[in-house]
């Protein structure tokens, strides 16, 4: 787990357990708490190669036949038109975020988009 989702071990170890995972010494420990974490912790869908949690796609999936349910009994789905768009499909895409290493990163970018929303 360590080599493949370390940084989501630590979120889920001091959100899960209050513990730090970098002071942690007992590697049996630590195993034995990663194994008791939940399948929709950070490190179990980093591991499965999960974006969202199974919940959320299910009722992402749900609300998407609904509105196609919905939609089909209207004119334009009898005539197939304006089809709505998958709630789940646009939210893997949001999925998309920038990430930074360090706290300095954040800030210069911060900075920089600050100082381009003031000449706008």
């Amino acid at each position: 787990m360590l080599g493949k989702a370390k940084d989501e071990l630590t979120c889920d170890f001091r959100e899960t357990y209050g513990l730090d995972l970098p002071l942690m010494t007992d590697p049996l420990y630590a195993a034995t708490l990663a194994l008791g974490l939940r399948p929709s912790s950070r490190t179990m869908m980093k591991l499965a190669g999960m974006q969202f949690p199974l919940e959320t796609e299910l009722m992402a999936l749900q609300a998407d036949m609904l509105r196609w349910l919905c939609w089909s009994k209207t004119k334009d789905g009898e005539k197939g038109r304006k089809r709505p768009k998958p709630i789940l499909a646009r939210a893997r895409k949001a999925e998309e975020l920038e990430t930074f290493d360090t706290p300095e990163d954040f800030m210069e970018k911060l900075e920089e988009i600050r100082g381009n929303g003031d000449r706008g």
